[in-house]
């Protein structure tokens, strides 16, 4: 009996232990490979290689999925890629960010009370950059039509079910979605219940982005019928998001929101190629896009900074900085060098003070936990913190 529950013992300490640890091993495939953070998603990435598709087709309509099940990509939002094109054998970048409507001055924000652009709504919104990339993409490098990338995400607009972590997401954010009528019909699916967002599992619509990516698709078909070239199609796709009815339509929204974003502002964008920026450490290449977030900076610089230190340079004459105490954190954690690493934010207010032209105060990072924890925890509307830092910044002018 004794020898049974010692068994019985170790074998429920194996299962736990066992169960604790994550393991990410290497992925390894002879043909093709499909991935993204979300499984579905990285199915429509199989299904085009499937179809024949090459790596950018896969790409484009992970991509397009990824955005219609509302990750942390969406279809108004930004894209940036990186493809290595087996002809020249080099890494080109794309760069496919919004940039700021041309009415999103400073005097604009002021006028209005703001000490800074707000975090959310239409008044913090760019250009959409992702219906313009996955164009630009497709037609440059890819061999499929748009219509043949867009069916998967076309599927998934018609309905999917949703996954817990995106509804879950959705529900915790209900107060701030329902600050805006387009966003509340669309992700709000039971509105006035206790739990307004969906259910995970529940079969999820998107009647109006379907309609969208229809009329993008009807565009190309009806290139194609006219003679025009695969490349032209997808053109002609493109110029309907952003210079046809679809503009129209999504200008109408934002300025009936309280939004900047013109038709011309939309016209005038465009994705721009470039190319990447190469750091070799030791042997290993890097290559990230223009510093934004995901690009690869992050391993990128701190396999430059490395360099350095192994080139000589004393690490204590070397300062690093980033836009965020979280990034501070997090390559603190990655350099074992003797470096300053800070936040430029911290850094400029405090030589600043050593010059005697500020007078230093918290970081607004500082100020938030302060605000939430001590001064007011029941304000918990970040624009009203945001604001009040800004005034209290303003008085040390």
């Amino acid at each position: 009996m004794k020898k049974l529950c010692l068994l019985l013992f170790v074998s429920t300490v194996t299962t736990f232990t066992l169960a604790q640890q994550t393991q990410k091993p290497p992925l390894h495939g002879k043909n093709w490979m499909a991935i993204t953070g979300k499984p579905l998603a990285a199915t429509a990435g199989s299904i085009v290689f499937e179809r024949g598709g090459n790596a950018v087709d896969a790409a484009c309509a992970m991509l397009a999925a990824t955005c219609t099940m509302w990750d942390v990509l969406s279809w108004g939002g930004e894209t940036q890629a990186l493809i290595y094109n087996p002809k020249t054998k080099q890494v080109l970048a794309i760069n496919a960010m919004g940039v700021a409507p041309t009415g999103a001055t400073p005097e604009f924000f002021k006028s209005k009370g703001y000490g800074f652009p707000p975090e959310y709504g239409p008044l913090a919104a760019t250009t959409p950059g992702t219906p313009g990339g996955i164009c630009y993409m497709l037609s440059n490098y890819g061999t499929m039509s748009l219509k043949e990338v867009l069916a998967p995400a076309m599927q998934l607009a018609a309905g999917y079910p949703i996954d817990a972590q995106t509804a879950n997401s959705i529900e915790r954010g209900k107060d701030k979605i329902k600050q805006w009528p387009y966003s509340t019909k669309v992700l709000l699916t039971h509105p006035g219940e206790k739990r307004e967002a969906p259910e995970a599992g529940e079969i999820f619509v998107q009647k109006d982005l379907l309609a969208t990516l229809q009329k993008m698709v009807d565009a190309e078909q009806a290139a194609l019928k006219k003679g025009k070239s695969r490349k032209e199609a997808i053109q002609a796709a493109y110029d309907r998001f952003y210079k046809g009815d679809i503009a129209d339509e999504f200008v109408r929204g934002v300025k009936e929101q309280g939004g900047l974003i013109t038709k011309q502002d939309l016209a005038n964008w465009k994705p721009i190629e470039e190319a990447p920026t190469h750091i070799n450490y030791k042997g290993i290449d890097s290559i990230i896009l223009s510093a934004t977030a995901g690009s690869g900076k992050t391993h990128s610089t701190v396999g430059r900074l490395n360099k350095m230190v192994d080139d000589g340079v004393d690490p204590s004459r070397i300062i690093f900085f980033s836009f965020t105490n979280d990034a501070v954190n997090e390559l603190k954690s990655r350099i074992k060098h003797d470096v300053k690493i800070t936040t430029i934010h911290s850094f400029t207010s405090s030589l600043l003070g050593k010059m005697g032209l500020f007078k230093p105060i918290v970081t607004f990072y500082e100020f938030t936990n302060w605000y939430k924890d001590k001064y007011k925890p029941h304000i918990k509307d970040p624009m009203k913190i945001k604001k009040e830092y800004s005034e209290t910044v303003d008085k040390f002018y």
